[in-house]
């Protein structure tokens, strides 16, 4: 699986149903690493132009489990507004600094 193809695809989908709020698409972790196994998730970063809810991230769920039934994987998502990344607590976090600076951006 072409994995830049992948981001750009789970981008493009989300923006088609959320009125063009994603920024960014981050794939990272073990897939990226090159050391997944075959039953190894995607962890994917997910960046909102808006402050995230609870609408939004289901809806994001919602709609990114059709990668999964598409290609037969599981995405697990990590979404952050880009506000949040940037200046909050949450985005000092290694997992959001490593996944921006290692991960493969859609």
């Amino acid at each position: 699986m072409d994995k830049k193809h992948l981001a750009k695809e789970i981008k493009q989908h989300l923006n088609t149903h959320l009125d063009n709020v994603i920024t960014d698409v981050v794939l990272f972790g073990s897939q990226m690493e090159g050391t997944a196994t075959a039953d190894s998730d995607f962890d994917v970063l997910i960046i909102l132009k808006t402050e995230d809810s609870r609408s939004i991230r289901k809806l994001i769920n919602d709609l990114c489990y059709d990668f999964d039934l598409k290609y037969n994987i599981f995405l697990d998502t990590q979404i952050i507004s880009e506000e949040e990344l940037a200046h909050g607590l949450r985005g000092k976090h290694p997992i959001f600094k490593k996944a921006m600076k290692e991960g493969l951006h859609a």
